[in-house]
């Protein structure tokens, strides 16, 4: 039979509920939802509709016992459909789809001999009914137990199952002869085993102590080393000695002869050099004498030829005299003929002088009035005075003389001109006396003007980046001081921040590696089991009890446990590898702790890291962030910034740029004012001194001063 539609109306916790059940692939449709979804209600809706709603059914909370009803179409293996519906009552509860009453046993065609009893135990089970088995099966009774249990071992006679299972647990253990007993001989050997496996276990307190004396024998093998390689280098000095005997021999023998030798004279240090050297020398003197023996020979030879007289030989030490004389008398009668020529030359002026000094006599008298060094020099200098005095004199004179001829021609021009009006030339002293100020101090304006010069253009060299215009550089829209303020603390606390994050990883990083390390000599003990390998060895050990239970039903296993054993071997090791673990996490129990608190830390610092290293990575994000809106800052200036600290810098230096470039104008602006000022004043003074002229201002002004008092003095005022 197969459910085509079912409608529930009205019934527990449904109103109008449809559900329709295409056929499909697989053709298995699955109901799944929360607790209290309806499940059970659904279920026990589709027992009622085919059996009939229990007078005293307790779905009737929501919909009154008269208004409940359910609806269905089924379908029978021979293709056979029926709809039908289902109210709750007494008698003719099963109706056709119109509402017309049906016959109980319309529904057989496609039941069966299926009753409601075995209907509920097979296929309508709820969570009430399988609690239920669940108790019956744990107390081993009960036909709903039974009945579970026989589904679940695909539908085979419990009491056999039973009867098997109480076979072989007498098998196992009843008895006291080891030979009827299969588990008892396996129990004792695993038993042992355990032991021995205890036993074999290197507490930590003996494995350090092995690590001490293995240290301490490591140490004494270096000791060893060392003296072994000692003996070698003696052995090696042996050794040389031995080559070394035939060479002593040999030297002792030649001291042996050198005893037996006469005794010689004690010779200097040198001696063998000295000697080297005579033989060389002798042997130079004997090719010399063999040159000289040739050559008297050949001079001999022509001595022979020659045919001398008698009496010149006799003279021969006075005419070596007489040569010797010759080659004097020759050099001094050259000097005398050069002296002879100089003197021809000074005589003439000598004697011209003499005259003027009034010195009579000849040439001798002069070397009596010949003067020292001394007084010849005092007097070259006192000659050098009198004419640098002489010159300014002359010059002074020649002033005076300018300066009297112009005071003349000025006074000339006034006594010939008629009476005049005295007052423009007062005006002009006015104006002439107001400048005497501008005068004075002009000179020190424009000192001044050249020292701010030098000091905006020194100032204006510090200020880098800057344009070439003095001006352009004052108007440069330079950022606030705040600003720079602002983002030099930014910058250094993004620095330090990066910094520290630095130095945390750092830190991180060296307990990260002294826990590593701490765990790894933990684990050098022994492998330390965990949780998860117990899980895992418990999962391996539960799907091998699967796989024997599906063997033992005849099923035969579809896979293997272990690749390399067969079944009844690899699931016992599987069980005694899960038993292992879990003993080891009880007997080492701190040390299992303290290693996962281990493995936490080490978890936790690798978490810190990678937390910090982002952190990192974001404020070298916004360092470069903010290095961005720091140049955009300058940008309307033209400047390329350095560091907040040297901007800061720089813009004192700018400022006092500035400010000295605004003294420099105001100086500049003063020169040229008081320049005009005194400009206009000789203007003035031009028309009454005489147009043109080399004269100073100050020469003007007197001359215009001694006018006005010619002037006054003729008119009488």
């Amino acid at each position: 039979m197969r459910f085509q539609r079912l409608q529930i109306p009205a019934y527990g916790p449904f109103t109008n509920l449809e559900l329709a059940f295409p056929s499909g692939e697989h053709d298995l449709h699955v109901f799944y939802g929360k607790n209290e979804a309806g499940k059970s209600s659904l279920l026990r809706a589709i027992r009622d509709m085919l059996f009939g709603i229990h007078g005293q059914s307790t779905d009737d909370f929501l919909h009154d016992y008269k208004k409940m009803l359910l609806a269905g179409e089924i379908t029978n293996r021979a293709g056979d459909q029926l709809s039908f519906q289902r109210r709750k009552g007494n008698k003719n509860t099963l109706l056709d789809g119109t509402g017309n009453a049906l016959p109980d046993h319309a529904l057989r065609p496609f039941l069966g001999t299926i009753e409601q009893g075995f209907f509920s135990t097979m296929f309508g089970l709820g969570s009430s009914q399988l609690r239920e088995g669940a108790q019956q099966i744990l107390g081993g009774d009960g036909d709903l137990g039974k009945a579970l249990f026989s589904a679940s071992l695909g539908g085979t006679p419990v009491q056999r199952v039973l009867d098997a299972l109480v076979a072989e647990s007498e098998k196992l253990f009843k008895g006291r002869g080891t030979s009827n007993v299969t588990i008892r001989p396996a129990a004792k050997r695993y038993s042992e085993l355990l032991k021995q496996s205890r036993e074999s276990v290197v507490a930590a307190e003996f494995w350090d102590e092995l690590n001490r004396k293995l240290d301490a024998e490591n140490s004494r093998k270096a000791l060893l080393e060392a003296e072994i390689a000692e003996h070698e280098v003696d052995l090696l000095w042996v050794s040389r000695c031995e080559d070394a005997l035939p060479c002593v021999s040999r030297f002792n023998e030649e001291e042996r002869l050198l005893r037996e030798l006469p005794a010689l004279p004690e010779v200097a240090s040198d001696y063998v050099e000295r000697a080297k050297t005579a033989r060389a020398a002798v042997g130079d003197a004997s090719r010399k004498v063999s040159e000289l023996s040739a050559q008297i020979a050949r001079d001999e030879a022509k001595l022979d030829g020659c045919a001398t007289a008698p009496e010149v030989l006799a003279m021969e030490d006075e005419l070596d005299g007489l040569h010797q004389d010759l080659g004097a008398y020759r050099t001094r009668k050259e000097s005398l003929a050069n002296l002879q020529s100089k003197l021809a030359g000074i005589e003439p002026s000598l004697r011209s002088g003499m005259q003027s000094l009034e010195i009579h006599g000849d040439f001798e008298v002069m070397e009596g009035l010949r003067l020292g060094s001394a007084a010849r020099l005092g007097l070259e200098a006192a000659a050098q005075a009198l004419i640098d005095a002489e010159d300014r004199h002359a010059a002074s004179l020649k002033r005076a003389e300018e300066l009297t001829a112009a005071i003349d021609k000025h006074e000339t021009k006034l006594q010939s001109e008629p009476e005049a009006d005295l007052e423009p030339l007062r005006a002009a002293l006015a104006t002439a006396a107001e400048a005497m100020d501008a005068n004075k101090t002009l000179e020190a304006t424009r000192s001044t003007v050249a020292t701010l010069t030098r000091k905006v253009e020194e100032e204006h060299s510090r200020v880098y980046g800057a344009p070439q215009d003095l001006e352009a550089t004052s108007r440069l829209q330079v950022p606030a001081q705040a600003t720079l303020r602002k983002y030099r603390e930014r910058f250094s606390d993004l620095e330090r921040d990066i910094k520290d994050a630095a130095k945390k990883i750092s830190d991180e990083e060296s307990a990260l590696t002294k826990l590593e390390g701490d765990l790894t000599r933990m684990e050098r003990r022994g492998e330390l089991p965990t949780e998860d390998s117990l899980r895992v060895a418990r999962d391996h050990r539960d799907h091998g009890w699967q796989l024997v239970l599906k063997d033992w039903k005849g099923g035969g296993a579809d896979e293997q446990l272990d690749p390399d054993l067969p079944l009844e071997e690899a699931f016992p090791r599987s069980v005694q590898a899960a038993d292992k673990i879990s003993d080891q996490l009880r007997d080492d129990a701190d040390t299992v702790a303290q290693a996962q608190e281990k493995r936490l830390q080490i978890q936790s610092s690798q978490d810190l890291i990678k937390e910090t290293e982002a952190q990192a990575a974001r404020l070298q994000t916004e360092k470069e962030e903010c290095q961005t809106a720091w140049v955009q800052e300058w940008a309307p200036a033209g400047i390329s910034p350095r560091s907040p600290a040297e901007m800061e810098e720089w813009r004192e230096s700018w400022i006092q740029f500035r400010e000295n470039l605004a003294k420099l104008r105001d100086a500049e602006g003063s020169v040229t004012s008081k320049a005009e000022q005194i400009q206009q004043a000789v203007d003035a003074l031009k028309a009454f001194s005489g147009a043109g002229g080399p004269h100073s201002f100050p020469v003007m002004l007197a001359a215009a001063k001694a006018a006005l008092q010619k002037g006054e003095e003729a008119t009488g005022r």
